[in-house]
């Protein structure tokens, strides 16, 4: 599994659909490429978390749920993160003569 954190993961059980997100270049742009990690966590003997990529029968549905949340994930992922514009200050627009308005 990669080292890198996932951009978003999902759950049905022990199985997770975890997407992660690599950057290449090309033509001097960074090009994000998505791939899907499909595992299943469990705990061994000793309490230890383990993952596996091999399911059972009951898992498979548990698959086919988080496969599906991740596709519908990458076919409409989320807009780049967009810094806070800044506060506007709209307390001096209220010194406005409002006695000429009707209600």
């Amino acid at each position: 599994m990669p080292h890198n954190k996932p951009e978003k993961t999902f759950k049905a059980g022990a199985v997770r659909a975890s997407i992660f997100v690599n950057t290449y270049q090309k033509d001097g742009q960074k090009i994000p490429i998505r791939k899907v990690v499909l595992e299943v966590r469990y705990r061994d003997k000793h309490g230890v978390w383990k993952s596996s990529s091999s399911l059972s029968l009951n898992e498979l549905p548990k698959a086919i749920t988080a496969l599906q949340q991740a596709y519908e994930y990458l076919l409409h992922p989320p807009p780049p993160e967009v810094p806070p514009s800044p506060e506007v200050d709209h307390s001096k627009h209220h010194n406005q003569d409002t006695s000429s308005f009707q209600h």
